[in-house]
């Protein structure tokens, strides 16, 4: 793979999309293969690029990485309940 620049300029991209193999042995001695898809992903607000790993092939690269980024969202909001500012309180409402 070629090196990439990234910049401001460059829009949210898939920079890589291949599939990775990996045999190993199972439990009875038994050669498997392991078949998985990489993904890396340039995310241009951060200038980061990011790397996923799935054995889902039955979509698109680019809904894997909408996949993963509210995933993080939604971690993020866990994180947010369960360790909560000391001087902010929680209020839960039931109609």
């Amino acid at each position: 793979m070629s090196e990439v620049i990234l910049t401001k300029d460059i829009p949210d991209a898939v920079l890589k999309d291949e599939t990775i193999e990996q045999t190993y042995k199972d439990e009875k001695g038994k050669e498997q293969t392991l078949t998985l898809w990489s993904i890396a992903w340039c995310y241009a607000k951060s200038n980061r690029v990011y790397e996923f790993i799935t054995n889902n092939f039955d979509i698109k690269a680019s809904t894997v990485t909408q996949l993963y980024q509210y995933r993080y969202k939604i971690e993020l909001f866990f994180k947010k309940i369960k360790y909560p500012p000391r001087r902010t309180a929680i209020i839960l409402f039931r109609e």
